[in-house]
C-alpha cells in the first residue's frame, strides 16, 4: 500500500479470504483505500484517477458489507479523494461521516482541507464548518488553511501565519509538513 500497489493490495485481501476464510473488515479495505491513494497521487489527472475514485466508493461499500466502516478507514478515503484530487468527493465524505455512526474528526477535515488547495473559498467555508461541528482545528488545519490561502493572497496569508501556524504545534510529520507548506508558500 505504501508504493501504491493497488494490485498486490488486492491480490492479498484474496489470498486472505480464500486460503485462510478471512472476511475483510475495515483495516484490510483501510490498506487498500491507502494503496489506491497513494497510486493515484503519482498520476496525471484523467480517466485512470477517475477509475481510481471510483475504486475508492467501491472499498468503503465493500467494507461496509462485511463490519461498520470506521473513522481510519473513513479518514484513509477522505485522503485518497484528496491525493486523486478529487475534493467534492471529500466534502460528500466528510459531511456523511454520521451515516456510518462516525463523528468526522480533525483528521478528515484536514484531508478534505488538503483536497481544496485550488479552491480557498471551499477551504475557509469548511474551516468554518469544522468550529461549527465542535471539531478544535490542530496545527496542521492551521497551516493546510494558510497554505492554500497563501496561493490567492499571499499579503493576508503572511499576515496571518504567525497567529495560525505556532512553534508550540505538535511534532508529528504531517504538522511539521504542513507547517513547512504554509511557510514557504508565503515567503
Amino acid at each position: 500500500a505504501r508504493d501504491g500497489d493497488v494490485k498486490a493490495t488486492r491480490q492479498l485481501i484474496r489470498a486472505a479470504r480464500s486460503l485462510g476464510g478471512v472476511q475483510p473488515g475495515p483495516v484490510s479495505f483501510c490498506i487498500l483505500i491507502k494503496a489506491i491513494g497513494r497510486r493515484g497521487e503519482k498520476l496525471p489527472n484523467g480517466r485512470e484517477k477517475r477509475t481510481l475514485t471510483k475504486a475508492v466508493d467501491e472499498a468503503i461499500r465493500g467494507c461496509a458489507r462485511n463490519a461498520e466502516p470506521d473513522a481510519v478507514l473513513l479518514n484513509s478515503a477522505v485522503d485518497a479523494y484528496a491525493r486523486l484530487g478529487a475534493p467534492d468527493h471529500a466534502l460528500r465524505l466528510v459531511g456523511s461521516f454520521d451515516e456510518y455512526g462516525v463523528r468526522a474528526d480533525a483528521r478528515a477535515y484536514n484531508a478534505a482541507l488538503k483536497a481544496l488547495v485550488r479552491r480557498p473559498r471551499d477551504a475557509l467555508a469548511l474551516r468554518r464548518r469544522m468550529r461549527k461541528d465542535g471539531v478544535a482545528p490542530t496545527a496542521c488545519t492551521n497551516a493546510t488553511f494558510v497554505h492554500t490561502l497563501a496561493l490567492y493572497k499571499p499579503a493576508t496569508a503572511q499576515r496571518l501565519l504567525t497567529s495560525l501556524v505556532r512553534d508550540d504545534f505538535q511534532k508529528d510529520r504531517d504538522s511539521v509538513n504542513a507547517a513547512t507548506a504554509a511557510y514557504t508558500s508565503v515567503i
